[in-house]
């Protein structure tokens, strides 16, 4: 899913770039990374920052690191793995088996909500017939 072209002031961060990004696919930004060409942005940093002074476009590109949403399923508070749970559901493309792998432990959950959507989850991927 594109964001499409915005116009943003130069003077736009990265993490509040970020931010806009997890809003709309609803991902947590720490989830989330910029880069711009090869270079990777960090928070702090300025669209100015990739931009000469002929620049008129700068092509960005927001990537969902995975390793990053699946550490939160191991988060001490039940909200953060729930929606790490609700991240990878949205995940296209994503291996069945690397899928189930991250939600079969959590059938054994603390939390009752973690579990019943875990069952729920890999209950609806037996019908897909999906293989990793």
């Amino acid at each position: 899913t594109a964001l499409g072209d915005l116009e943003l002031p130069v003077d736009t961060t990265a993490a509040r770039l970020r931010g806009w990004a997890g809003e709309a696919w609803g991902v947590p930004p720490s989830c989330l990374q910029l880069a711009v060409g090869s270079a990777v942005m960090e928070d702090g940093e300025v669209l100015a920052s990739y931009c000469n002074q002929a620049c008129d476009c700068i092509d960005v590109t927001v990537v969902m690191v995975l390793d990053s949403v699946l550490v939160r399923l191991e988060d001490p508070a039940p909200r953060e793995r729930l929606a790490a749970m609700q991240v990878l559901e949205k995940v296209p493309h994503w291996s069945d088996s690397a899928a189930k792998a991250a939600f079969l432990p959590r059938l054994r959950d603390t939390d009752a909500v973690i579990r019943r959507k875990a069952a729920d989850w890999l209950g609806r991927s037996m019908f897909r017939g999906d293989e990793g």
